[in-house]
């Protein structure tokens, strides 16, 4: 709309201009007066070609300076603008392309070039939710030196270019109750009472090298009584039963939602300006989220695996300790999700009874067929099994 009325206000002016050319020659000088009205005549023409030269001669060219960057970080593009004619150029306006998850503080930028010379500035662009952003130069265009019209500078493809931010680990407690039935469902998968009792054998009845207090959730039979007494606080012994114990937490390759679900949505949720960001912002909570889990279950003395699809297919990361996670989030920043639903959407190793598994998805619990997992959705912030 604002371009629109830019337009009809250049028409307007050139119009009253042309008139007033035409009362000139008519009333006062006649041979002034037509010279001016063949000026005004021919102008438009002339803007017109000289816009069509420009249009072969304005060069745009684009340096970003990092492909990754964590939040809270300025992602910096330094866009230069040549001229190769001799003649200043007319009002060129670039219009970036930014994301949600990348943000420019103006998107919009007019400039005019001197004849042969360059033009250089720098666009910052604020990264503020994790995942993949193209960003770059969304249109450049040329306003001709009348204002009458616009056309579209024909440099070529725009310069685009992929920029990941780096995702965070969420906090998450450990009184969760999807992370209570997970720690309870690994421990099913993983004892038996034959290891529990050759266990107790060894060590007179001490078994394990450490302990850690109790968390609910924690299986009654790990519990070691005496020390408990003797120190008057629960403890639960970390022997390696429990340190071999695996569990699964899986990253949700789909996202699918209707305009329905996020109208039903709790808004107290997520903070958001428009729907690009809400559903960015929902995407980063799946993500986030599930390296949170995965923190808490490592501190459970859980051994993790965490699964995600990548382009190449599936990729797993055993997660052993803290030092295992910076590798993990680096990739998960290039981390993006199917917006088409595939049948190869999950592992087939989550089906394994000897682990337990947690889905991390951003999408509703009734779009999940896995019967008997435990699954956290982003778009409520809570977990269920199914």
């Amino acid at each position: 709309m604002k371009k629109f009325f830019s337009a009809i206000g250049g028409i307007i002016g050139y119009l009253a201009s042309l008139s007033l050319a035409v009362c000139f020659a008519l009333y006062c000088s006649g041979r002034v007066g037509w010279f001016l009205v063949l000026t005004f005549v021919l102008a438009p023409i002339l803007s017109a070609l000289f816009t069509f030269l420009f249009q072969k001669n304005i060069f745009l060219t684009c340096d970003f300076e990092k492909p990754l960057c964590a939040k809270g970080e300025t992602c910096d593009i330094v866009i230069r603008v040549k001229n190769r004619l001799f003649l200043p150029t007319p009002s060129i306006r670039i219009e970036i392309k930014d994301s949600p998850r990348l943000v420019s503080p103006d998107r919009i930028y007019s400039l005019s070039v001197m004849p042969f010379s360059e033009v250089s500035f720098t666009v910052p662009l604020s990264a503020g939710i994790c995942g993949v952003s193209e960003i770059g130069i969304q249109s450049m265009k040329i306003q001709d030196y009348l204002h009458l019209f616009t056309r579209s500078a024909k440099t070529g493809p725009l310069p685009l270019s992929e920029v990941c931010v780096v995702p965070d680990i969420a906090w998450v407690s450990a009184e969760e109750d999807y992370i209570r039935e997970t720690v309870t469902a690994s421990m099913e998968c993983g004892e038996s009472e034959e290891t529990v009792d050759s266990a107790s054998f060894i060590f007179g009845g001490f078994p394990g090298y450490d302990h850690r207090e109790y968390i609910p959730g924690d299986p009654l039979k790990r519990m070691n009584w005496k020390l408990s007494a003797k120190r008057d606080k629960l403890l639960v012994r970390l022997d390696e039963e429990a340190a071999t114990t695996s569990v699964a937490v899986v990253l949700d390759s789909l996202f699918i939602i209707e305009d329905e679900d996020l109208l039903n949505m709790d808004a107290d949720l997520y903070e958001y300006n428009s729907r690009d960001e809400l559903l960015a912002k929902i995407a980063e909570n799946a993500v986030e989220t599930a390296l949170g889990i995965s923190r808490v279950l490592l501190s459970r003395n859980l051994s993790v695996t965490f699964f995600y699809k990548s382009k190449d297919g599936f990729v797993s990361h055993h997660l052993h300790n803290e030092d295992y996670f910076p590798p993990l989030v680096q990739e998960l920043a290039h981390f993006s999700f199917d917006t088409v639903p595939d049948t190869d959407r999950f592992p087939e190793e989550i089906l394994s009874p000897d682990a337990a598994t947690l889905v991390c998805t951003p999408n509703r619990y009734d779009t999940l067929d896995l019967s008997g997992l435990v699954i956290y959705s982003a778009l409520d912030r809570k977990g269920r099994t199914l």
